[in-house]
């Protein structure tokens, strides 16, 4: 809920409003405490209070329930793959990382028009990569059995990747290995907190390759138009993104799930009222 009239939001960047900002004291729907009054803020509640400056999209009525909710996270990959990497023909897209950022980029890419799109990940993650496969990557690479650096080689031939956007959790590890992947003048996309330092980087590397570095957030508004219209569009098999869905009865289970501690793989967990 953006404040709509500092600077940020006079640009159209209210991800960029202090107001919007939760972590800054500002308001942001669904991460909200309820002790802010009226309290009906979204997160599981039957009636939402919406405030006259909140940000509202319209979902056509055709679109499952189980696709809708996806919404969001497919949103973030058109806004880093294609209105700031600017993504199209020709280009060769890494994604570190396949969880719900990381397919919905191979996604967004793929819709954009990448030539080559590459999931990197572990062999814990096995099962995420082989989606990857079926939402449109072209080849992954499980760092768990082999050498990043030399997997995107061979699958490049030594051109290296144009993008290279990394939404990991946890270490920093996979922060430089983005930069050695990146061809020179390659960009590279940091969209995930990793609550840690980098310990040593070689920052030589950036300049020698001349590399452009970008620190992105979260969606706009007309990303989340984007991904709406991709998933009414029905060109994408967004519905097997969904892992795992409940009714109003298996709410705890649901929660427990979506924070690793229920059922197995969890990747899109939902809780559906009309199950």
């Amino acid at each position: 809920m953006p404040c709509g009239q500092c600077d940020r939001c006079r640009e159209g960047l209210y991800r960029a409003c202090s107001f919007t900002d939760s972590r800054r004291g500002g308001l942001r729907y669904g991460n909200t405490s309820v002790h802010l009054k009226p309290s009906l803020w979204g997160g599981f509640s039957q009636y939402m209070y919406l405030h006259p400056n909140a940000v509202v999209h319209r979902l056509p009525k055709d679109v499952p329930v189980a696709e809708a909710v996806f919404t969001l996270p497919l949103a973030n990959g058109f806004e880093w793959m294609c209105l700031e990497a600017k993504v199209g023909v020709g280009k060769t897209v890494v994604v570190q990382g396949p969880g719900q950022q990381g397919l919905a980029c191979v996604l967004a890419a793929k819709a954009a028009g990448a030539d080559k799109v590459i999931m990197v990940g572990r062999q814990t993650s096995i099962r995420r990569l082989q989606l990857s496969m079926q939402l449109g990557a072209d080849a992954i690479v499980n760092t768990t059995t082999k050498n990043l650096v030399d997997g995107i080689a061979e699958l490049t031939d030594g051109k290296m990747a144009d993008v290279v956007v990394d939404v990991t959790s946890g270490g920093a590890e996979p922060v430089t290995q983005a930069f050695a992947i990146a061809k020179n003048r390659g960009l590279v996309i940091l969209a995930a907190y990793k609550y840690a330092k980098i310990p040593e980087w070689d920052s030589d590397l950036v300049l020698s390759k001349s590399l452009t570095i970008k620190g992105l957030r979260g969606h706009s508004y007309r990303s989340v138009e984007m991904a709406i219209q991709c998933i009414a569009s029905g060109k994408f098999p967004v519905s097997m993104l969904q892992s795992h869905r409940y009714g109003l009865q298996d709410v705890d289970l649901a929660l427990r799930t979506a924070d690793g501690k229920g059922e197995p793989n969890p990747l899109l967990v939902a809780v559906d009222p009309w199950q």
